[in-house]
C-alpha cells in the first residue's frame, strides 16, 4: 500500500513555509523560501508547485500519494472563495487563484484558512487540545491573533472575522493600532507594541507614553538609553534582554504588556469559558515578567467560575504549530 501525505504550506508576510507530513502529524520534509509581492506575487504561485514537487523528490514520492493540501494565510479567509483574501502583510496576493491552481496541478482537495485559526485546530487535532472541546488558541507575536473552537467547531463568523483577538479594544484613547483604530490589545502588547513603547521610552515622550499607560523618571530613562545605545533600533526581543539584565524600563514595559495581555485573556475566559487557552508566539519566550503579570491579571479581572474552569498554558507544539495548522486544516474536512 503507497504511502499517503498531507501537504502544509503556511505563507507569511516575508516567508512562505511548504512541508509534507503523515496523518498523525509528523513532518517528514519541509522547505522554505521568500514571499513575493506587489507585482511579483504571482511568481510565489509558480513557486509553491516547484517546492512541493521538490518535498515529493526528497520523499521519493509521486503525486499519487498526496492525500491532500492545506494552506493557512493571514487575514479574513472564505475557505469556498477562489481567490486569495486581501491582507496588509500580502500585497499583491488578493484574488490570486491559489487553490484553483493546487488543485488543477496535483488533483487533490485543497483547504484555505486563516494562520491562527489553523492554528487553533492544530492544537484540537495534534497537541493539548485534543480531549477539549472549548479552546482558544492565542499568539502573541508580530501581532496578536486567535482562533476559536466551541463544541468541536472552528468559529468563522459571518464575515470570516473571528479570532481576531488583537483587535478587542482594551483602553479607550490608547495607541494607534495597525488596523487604524485605538487602543486595541495588538497595539498594547504584541511584539512590535513592546518595541513601540522601548523606542518612545528613549526618546522620554511623555504624551505618548501616557497613552501606554507609562511614566518614567529622567534617572531611569538616562540608564535606558545608555543600555540601548548599542542597538541600532530596539526589538521586542531586546527589550526582555536589557529587562532579564536588570533594565527597570523594560521591565515595567513587559508587565505593562502583560497586563493588557491578561485584560484581553479574561475577556476571552469570561465571555467565551473555554476549557483551554493556548499560548502561542515568540513574544511570550524568554518573558517571565510579562507571563506573571499576565497571569495575575487574568486571575484578577476574570469572573471566578471562569478562570477556575480554564487552564491558560504554552501551547507543547511550539514553533510547529503554524505548520501543523496547514495539515490540521486539510484534516479538518475529513472528520
Amino acid at each position: 500500500m503507497m504511502n499517503k501525505y498531507i501537504i502544509g504550506i503556511d505563507i507569511g508576510g516575508t516567508k512562505i513555509a511548504v512541508l509534507a507530513a503523515s496523518a498523525n502529524g509528523k513532518i517528514l520534509k519541509k522547505t522554505k523560501f521568500s514571499t513575493t509581492i506587489h507585482k511579483e506575487s504571482r511568481q510565489s504561485i509558480c513557486l509553491i508547485i516547484d517546492r512541493i514537487n521538490d518535498v515529493l523528490r526528497q520523499l521519493r514520492a509521486s503525486k499519487r500519494q498526496i492525500a491532500g493540501i492545506g494552506v493557512c494565510a493571514p487575514g479574513p479567509v472564505d475557505p469556498d472563495a477562489v481567490g486569495m483574501p486581501a491582507s496588509p502583510n500580502l500585497p499583491g496576493w488578493k484574488g490570486l487563484k491559489l487553490k484553483g491552481n493546487l488543485k488543477k496541478e496535483f488533483k487533490v482537495p485543497v483547504v484555505v484558512g486563516n494562520d491562527a485559526n489553523a492554528a487553533a485546530l492544530a492544537v484540537k487535532c495534534f497537541g493539548e487540545g485534543k480531549k477539549e472541546k472549548n479552546l482558544i488558541y492565542l499568539t502573541v507575536s508580530t501581532g496578536v491573533g486567535g482562533g476559536i473552537i466551541v463544541n468541536n467547531h472552528l468559529v468563522l463568523g459571518a464575515g470570516f472575522c473571528a479570532g481576531e483577538v488583537g483587535h478587542m479594544a482594551i483602553v479607550d484613547n490608547g495607541p494607534k493600532c495597525g488596523c487604524g483604530k485605538f487602543g486595541c490589545l495588538e497595539a498594547l502588547a504584541s511584539g512590535t507594541a513592546i518595541a513601540k513603547m522601548a523606542t518612545v521610552a528613549l526618546m522620554n515622550k511623555k504624551n505618548v507614553l501616557k497613552k501606554y499607560g507609562l511614566c518614567f523618571t529622567s534617572q531611569e530613562t538616562q540608564k535606558f538609553r545608555k543600555r540601548a545605545a548599542r542597538y541600532e533600533k530596539i526589538t521586542a526581543k531586546e527589550v526582555k534582554e536589557l529587562a532579564s539584565k536588570g533594565d527597570r524600563v523594560c521591565a515595567r514595559i513587559l508587565v505593562q504588556a502583560g497586563t493588557y495581555l491578561g485584560m484581553g485573556i479574561a475577556n476571552l475566559m469570561n465571555i467565551l469559558n473555554p476549557s483551554l487557552i493556548a499560548l502561542g508566539g515568540s513574544v511570550l519566550i524568554g518573558a517571565p515578567l510579562l507571563i506573571a503579570s499576565m497571569r495575575r491579571t487574568v486571575r484578577k479581572k476574570s469572573w471566578a467560575a471562569a478562570y477556575q474552569s480554564c487552564v491558560v498554558k504554552r501551547t507543547l507544539l511550539g514553533g510547529s504549530v503554524n505548520d501543523l495548522g496547514a495539515i490540521a486544516l486539510y484534516k479538518s474536512i475529513q472528520t
